[in-house]
């Protein structure tokens, strides 16, 4: 089996560097072109540094550590169906945002307006980023 990496949107990646994220990611993009750069294999380097016009283009895992440790966000992912559906690529997600407490800011698919569930832990979790960057932080 080969888990393959999720990357954020270049247009996530983008607020993210006006966010403050410092994360030393493997790849960065510069300009709007998608070419990903990386200056040795498995070298890390935070390619958000102001006076470059590099953006770091992160992984999604390190966006929801980085918002749980930075702002105190968490994001969580939930597969929706009943106790003898499998849990398989045809599932359907929900997301749940917390900030500062147990208390559950947004929930199920809340993020974007008349869409019940998504397609993919990768749809609702792109989805929570775009809510949070967006309208939190």
């Amino acid at each position: 089996m080969n888990i393959e990496p999720i990357y954020v949107s270049f247009n996530q990646a983008k607020i993210l560097k006006e966010k403050g994220f410092d994360i030393p990611c493997l790849y960065g993009v510069m300009g709007r072109k998608m070419k990903l750069t990386r200056e040795s294999p498995y070298k890390l380097t935070n390619w958000n540094i102001p006076t470059r016009k590099f953006i770091s283009i992160p992984e999604q895992h390190q966006v929801v550590e980085w918002l749980f440790i930075k702002h105190k966000i968490y994001i969580h992912t939930t597969p929706i169906g009943n106790e003898n559906d499998p849990i398989d690529e045809n599932c359907k997600w929900s997301v749940s945002i917390y900030k500062d407490k147990l208390y559950n800011l947004k929930w199920g698919s809340k993020v974007i307006p008349n869409v019940d569930y998504f397609k993919s832990r990768k749809e609702a979790y792109s989805a929570a980023f775009d809510y949070i960057l967006n309208d939190l932080i």
